[in-house]
């Protein structure tokens, strides 16, 4: 993938995110961090503190309710947080294109929150969990891409 001057590359899981700009051009890819994002999260067994609850269902039968888990759902508002961000960036013209890397659960949940002007900024994706790779790895995967 080429990507012009001033693009930015939305690099996300589910607990970092990395904004990054294209300082080079589109023959020469030149990666600079512009912004980062990263949550701590704790095991579900730290953050639910009340056992799984018990639901009445028809028949007088009873049945255990699965219990929440807390890791996913902080992981899901997180990759929101990612969307809202794309799109305020798109609406204030800060974010003329991009490209976004994100693991696949992050990837869809990203895409399920980004608005159409957004979406029309986007020169592609890749499903991929590169939030923890180098720089210099994320620039070969958007080449290649």
């Amino acid at each position: 993938m080429k990507l012009p001057n001033g693009a930015l590359v939305v690099v996300a899981d589910g607990a970092k995110m990395l904004l990054l700009e294209n300082a080079g051009d589109e023959q020469q890819l030149d990666l600079r961090v512009c912004g980062h994002d990263e949550i701590d999260h704790s095991p579900t067994s730290a953050t639910g503190t009340d056992r799984p609850g018990r639901a009445s269902a028809p028949a007088a039968r009873r049945a255990a309710v699965e219990q929440t888990d807390w890791h996913t759902l902080e992981k899901d508002r997180f990759a929101d947080g990612i969307a809202e961000q794309m799109n305020g960036l798109a609406g204030s013209g800060r974010m003329a294109h991009a490209f976004l890397i994100a693991a696949p659960r992050t990837l869809g949940e990203i895409r399920q929150h980004l608005n159409d002007g957004t979406r029309a900024k986007l020169l592609g994706e890749l499903s991929a969990d590169l939030a923890h790779q180098t720089i210099e790895a994320i620039e070969t995967a958007v080449t290649k891409a």
